[in-house]
């Protein structure tokens, strides 16, 4: 098959081919669109246009909304939908049912979640804003953009240095990034399987805003084991903070536990290992709550590249990078 380059009047197009070879480059090698752009003009000929970016966009969409069966369907996309996640941790609804379930208490019905930073995702300030299409903001793995910036305008975010440790990600707010937009970005991954939690992937303005992490909903979950690196300083005020922002809810009968992932805690002071080391948390099982760090090495390959993006295409390449990871761990589950 054929894409045109544009719906109006056409005169280029791309085969059906190319556009999934880029899609296998972009995924397994890091390329950008534009390295792909030079690679044809050096196959073939310089007669391609400067569409090239657009049309992998555009393409990458119609592959998600093909994958999430939206060919045929008239509604519209809603917040998550066109992404993945991971099949194994209950989700009721999906692969736990309330009525067929004696105790949705039991601590096999937790969720285990890592939350973390990744400030080699920086992103510098849009060159042009005002021809700016979004294709599927909100739909992946980040946020809705409008929503989040309502969020941080209207949230006075108090600044505490650690209490425990020299921690990077709360003390780097002093630094100075005046030429970013973006210093990095925030996500959440399930501790267990590795696979990132959809639509809750945030950019950070200056240092880690921890609560924003929280922009998803637990859907029908008693308890959430939480593992971040400063958890010790973090959850001393979560509730309060929670409680006075307009945005951010939880149920009233969600208990959070909170950790920290083993090789962080060697950072920390003694008295916070029997607290939050993994090992001592009940229903957390055997596991290291650094899972995500693993994750950020591969999403690295292509954070170069979307550093000097349009807002939309990081987001849509972001996405679309992190959906390829989740769908990487379900084929290998078992």
């Amino acid at each position: 098959g054929l894409l045109p380059a544009t719906i109006n009047q056409p005169k280029t197009t791309f085969s059906f081919s190319v556009l999934n070879d880029f899609i296998r480059d972009n995924l397994e090698c890091g390329t950008s669109a534009r390295n792909y752009y030079n690679k044809l003009r050096r196959i073939t000929s310089n007669v391609f246009p400067h569409l090239v970016s657009v049309i992998s966009c555009q393409w990458q969409l119609l592959k998600l909304l093909k994958w999430a069966g939206f060919g045929h369907q008239k509604d519209s996309p809603k917040p998550r939908s066109l992404v993945l996640f991971c099949p194994t941790c209950p989700q009721p609804g999906i692969n736990v049912y309330p009525e067929a379930t004696d105790d949705l208490l039991n601590w096999k019905y937790n969720w285990t979640l890592i939350m973390d930073g990744n400030f080699k995702a920086e992103h510098l300030y849009d060159r042009q804003t005002d021809r700016q299409v979004w294709l599927m903001d909100g739909l992946g793995f980040m946020v809705s953009r409008s929503p989040y910036h309502e969020y941080l305008v209207a949230s006075h975010y108090s600044i505490e240095q650690s209490s425990c440790n020299n921690h990077k990600a709360v003390n780097q707010v002093n630094s100075s990034h005046a030429w970013l937009e973006a210093t990095g970005i925030g996500a959440t991954a399930c501790a267990h399987h590795g696979c990132f939690v959809p639509h809750s992937v945030v950019d950070f303005q200056k240092e880690e805003r921890c609560a924003v992490a929280s922009f998803y909903g637990f859907l029908g979950v008693h308890c959430v084991i939480s593992f971040y690196d400063m958890n010790c300083s973090h959850m001393r005020k979560l509730r309060q903070r929670v409680g006075n922002n307009d945005f951010l809810n939880f149920p009233k009968d969600l208990e959070i536990v909170p950790g920290i992932g083993i090789w962080h805690m060697h950072g920390h002071q003694p008295q916070c290992f029997f607290r939050y080391a993994p090992l001592y948390i009940e229903g957390a099982g055997w596991i290291d709550g650094e899972v995500i760090e693993t994750l950020w090495s591969i999403l690295n390959i292509v954070t170069e590249s979307t550093r000097r993006m349009s807002s939309p295409h990081r987001q849509e390449l972001l996405d679309f990078q992190m959906n390829d990871s989740n769908f990487m761990k379900m084929i290998c589950m078992g």
